[in-house]
């Protein structure tokens, strides 16, 4: 009688975590993109179109993993400073009618990809009055200190592996950063 009293007490405390745990395990994901044109899905001929990004969304709501999605802060133009300042301001945009802030994206975001920095450099080579090695190393360089100071920013808010997407090069070895 004792066995079966155990067991009996050993399954009424197993059961209920077992359910608690299946009914509070939140299987659905937050998706956050960010970042430049390329987050954005921008063509080659500058027309917002199916990106990366629309890709991930369409893959987690076909298999119904999706909670919230949302790449509200993407722009074609979009700088480093521009997402960090966005951050420090803590901007906010509408989503199902209601407000919400970046920095709550961000803190319930379990999926973060960014692509950023072309810009910058584009901008800052542009502005050059003559071309050299040495001239483009110290803007790769300040452009890679203002990314760092990104990642930081963002890693007060999110605390997961951030996805960064590149541009496609042609070149038999990467680059190492």
């Amino acid at each position: 009688m004792k066995k079966y009293l155990k067991l009996l007490i050993l399954v009424l405390t197993i059961l209920p975590v077992f359910y608690i745990y299946k009914f509070n395990s939140n299987k659905y994901l937050n998706y956050t993109s960010l970042g430049d044109g390329l987050s954005l899905g921008i063509d080659s001929y500058g027309n917002i179109d199916y990106g990366y990004s629309d890709y991930i969304y369409d893959y987690l709501k076909g298999n119904n993993l999706l909670k919230l999605y949302s790449k509200d802060f993407t722009s074609q133009e979009m700088s480093i400073n521009d997402l960090k300042n966005m951050i420090l301001l803590d901007e906010k945009v509408n989503y199902k009618n209601r407000k919400i802030n970046l920095k709550n994206i961000l803190s319930e975001s379990d999926i973060l990809t960014m692509s950023i920095g072309l810009n910058d450099l584009i901008y800052k080579m542009s502005i050059l009055d003559t071309t050299s090695i040495s001239k483009i190393d110290k803007i790769v360089d300040e452009t890679y200190n203002e990314f760092t100071i990104l990642i930081d920013e963002i890693k007060k808010y999110y605390n997961k592996d951030i996805y960064l997407i590149g541009y496609y090069t042609s070149t038999k070895y990467g680059y190492k950063v």
